[in-house]
């Protein structure tokens, strides 16, 4: 019976043993955490995938009004054929887009299948809507890393890690002292050996003792199995400060991101309604002879460009909320 490796040695490698094992299921959690988050990102991508598909066929019926309006002006010479011509090439180049607005589509839709592990003949629909209010902005972004610190999974799984090396350590360091065991056996025999003078009889004796070991080459070999251990133990505590460092700066980022997105969604609001205005100007005065094919055009660009970066203001919101509530923990369950 190692009777000093239950006071010096076992105990401390059973800690470090169960540290370890909190520290693989801080892992799992991360883990998980981050695909909860990557399936949401996955899931607003498709979204966004969607809404380009709407934008595209919105782009693809002003430019077939266009086309109409061209031709119309050409019947009655208040237009050029290379008008209509010029007409005709951008409904091609919206047809073009929708087509590949579509197959966006397609790859977004396989992503969000392979994120949730959706059946093939399980129907994908849309449970949120990209006009639904968002929630407000964290007023204070000095709060939100010390709630980092204290809720991200990957900090937790680095102090058990830290914690188990210097528990390895201390068991390491044990042999360097003398080693006490205690021993006990119980001999029934015919004859029995530790009986003096020996019988022809079955006859039981036992014996009970302890016994001390110690060699030197104990105390070389522990002091280097310490020596490493306890540099990775302390390896460990510089990472800790590195990963809170990585986690201040990820706050960081992801709340400047939700801040601009936001404020995306509002400038592109006013853009879009200024589009739609001087798409509406320049198609009347095209129609009324007082404008051109050229400007109309730069009308329609526009306003497409400007339907584009809202729909991708709206959705970058919502994915920076993603990141942002990833970065503070909130999505550990």
């Amino acid at each position: 019976i190692p009777i000093s490796d239950y006071f010096l040695k076992i105990n401390q490698n059973y800690t470090a043993v169960t540290r370890q094992e909190e520290a693989a299921r801080y892992d799992i959690v991360t883990a998980r955490a981050k695909s909860y988050s990557d399936g949401k990102i996955a899931y607003f991508t498709w979204l966004r995938a969607r809404g380009a598909v709407t934008v595209a066929e919105q782009s693809l019926a002003v430019a077939r009004a266009h086309q109409k309006d061209a031709e119309n002006q050409f019947a009655v010479g208040n237009a050029s054929k290379a008008d209509v011509l010029r007409a005709q090439t951008a409904v091609a180049a919206a047809e073009l887009a929708v087509e590949r607005a579509k197959s966006g589509v397609v790859m977004t839709e396989r992503q969000v299948r392979v994120a949730t592990h959706a059946k093939e003949e399980e129907r994908l629909q849309p449970g949120e809507s990209l006009d639904t209010p968002l929630p407000p902005i964290p007023p204070n972004p000095r709060a939100l890393v010390g709630e980092a610190h204290g809720a991200r999974p990957e900090i937790k799984s680095v102090d058990k890690n830290a914690e188990a090396s210097r528990k390895l350590a201390n068991a390491a360091n044990a042999n360097k002292y003398p080693s006490l065991s205690g021993f006990g056996d119980v001999t029934y025999g015919n004859p029995n050996s530790r009986r003096f003078p020996q019988t022809q009889d079955w006859f039981p004796t036992w014996a009970v003792g302890a016994q001390i070991s110690w060699s030197p080459n104990d105390v070389i070999a522990a002091g280097s199995s310490v020596g490493d251990i306890e540099a990775r133990a302390a390896a460990l505590d510089a990472q800790k400060s590195v990963v809170r460092d990585g986690i201040e700066l990820e706050v960081t980022q992801a709340y400047q991101a939700v801040v601009e997105a936001d404020t995306a969604i509002s400038t592109t609001t006013r853009q879009l309604e200024s589009a739609e205005e001087g798409y509406r100007v320049a198609r009347e005065l095209f129609n009324a002879g007082r404008g051109t094919s050229t400007t109309l055009i730069d009308a329609e660009t526009a306003l497409a460009q400007t339907r584009f970066e809202h729909l991708n203001a709206k959705v970058d919101a919502r994915v920076a909320r993603i990141r942002l509530d990833h970065a503070l923990g909130r999505d550990v369950k």
